[in-house]
């Protein structure tokens, strides 16, 4: 594991873990700055889910920080730890939308300066999917499937029965032209 890679994640990670404590203990200034939001996602609620799941979808502004909180905790801890730190970034990322939806309303111009905490909320966001989508050096799950490649766990066992066509193919050709050089000493020769 790469140094900078756990000290970038563990500092990320520990600032929505104490944003998220201290949203939970001083929930009500939070409590007010989210009503314009959940009052937007209440109204999108009644607009587009079915009836029988907008019962389970809380209309309680105070509901949806306590949630904000956990998630955030929930989210830095994965990320820090590094267990879970893709899925941690993408609970982050949820987050941190609700974040920017309800801390952000729009000026009556629709023009300005961006806020500072806008700035910062965005550049959060941004660091989180940067996190989501980093795989360590290592290629993504639907890149090996799509170059038809084994995961890294059955590479050990697989290597050396690769199960690429291409492997396929030239251990195919290998074992064709071993074939041929067993009666032919010469023909070995010039083949190794």
């Amino acid at each position: 594991m790469n140094v900078l890679r756990f000290l970038g994640r563990a500092l990320l990670g520990s600032y929505f873990i104490g944003h998220g404590v201290s949203t939970l203990r001083a929930s009500q200034a939070a409590v007010e700055e989210a009503e314009p939001a959940v009052e937007a996602v209440g109204r999108l609620a009644d607009r587009f889910l079915p009836e029988s799941v907008r019962g389970f979808v809380p209309t309680d502004a105070k509901t949806w920080v306590r949630l904000h909180g956990a998630v955030e905790i929930a989210g830095g801890l994965l990320m820090a730890s590094g267990l879970g730190r893709r899925l941690g970034a993408g609970l982050l990322i949820k987050g941190q939308l609700f974040r920017v939806a309800a801390g952000n309303p729009p000026n009556a111009s629709g023009r300005g300066p961006i806020s500072p905490e806008l700035g910062r909320d965005l550049a959060l966001l941004g660091a989180c999917v940067i996190e989501a989508l980093d795989t360590q050096g290592k290629p993504s799950v639907a890149w090996r499937l799509r170059q038809g490649r084994p995961s890294p766990a059955s590479a050990d066992s697989a290597s050396k029965t690769a199960t690429c066509a291409p492997c396929q193919r030239r251990r195919a050709k290998s074992e064709r032209r071993a074939a041929k050089s067993q009666g032919h000493p010469r023909t070995a020769e010039k083949l190794a």
